[in-house]
């Protein structure tokens, strides 16, 4: 008679018909397979900025064809739809990228304690994946070149962001 163990974590099914040279697809919504550091640095550092520039566009669309007391909470209210979308496509991002390390993405939850989040995320962000398949399948298919080049503008946004934030605040008042 054969036993199985109950508190063994599931293994997933390597399917190798869909994919070509021992690749997966990547896909954008999911919370399942895996997530390159490259790729993942790349799609949560640029999901920060897209609910404000969407918010920014409806707030101008709004402000020239209603005036400006109606375009304040509808661009409000869309920031924080925006953002609860955003925490979710964060979210998969994160679970796949844990997977890609073959760590549960349950593990995420790290992210929300204090201190240990910067350990955690540094961790997640520099880690190198498994090279091949791990419980959660095979690996995404390896960063065009082009990803190298984004990572080089997503950090001059951050930067360029940080800076305008300061000059913002300084001219505000509240600066140093």
């Amino acid at each position: 008679m054969e036993t199985t163990n109950l508190y063994q974590s599931p293994q997933s099914e390597l399917d190798q018909s869909s994919t070509e040279g021992g690749f997966i697809d990547f896909k954008v919504w999911c919370f399942k397979g895996r997530l390159n550091r490259l790729r993942y640095f790349i799609y949560s550092a640029s999901s920060g900025f897209i609910p404000y520039l969407l918010a920014g566009m409806i707030y101008l669309l709004f402000k020239a064809v209603v005036g400006e007391e109606i375009a304040a909470p509808i661009a409000g209210l869309s920031l924080i739809v925006f953002f609860i979308i955003t925490l979710v496509f964060t979210i998969s991002l994160l679970i796949r990228r844990l997977h890609d390390l073959d760590k549960s993405g349950w593990m995420g939850l790290l992210g929300i304690i204090p201190l240990i989040n910067i350990i955690f995320f540094l961790y997640v962000l520099f880690a190198r994946g498994d090279t091949g398949a791990n419980r959660y399948g095979l690996p995404v298919q390896p960063s065009p070149s082009w990803h190298k080049f984004a990572v080089f503008v997503v950090l001059g946004l951050i930067i360029l962001s940080q800076v305008a934030i300061s000059m913002m605040m300084s001219s505000l008042g509240y600066g140093y």
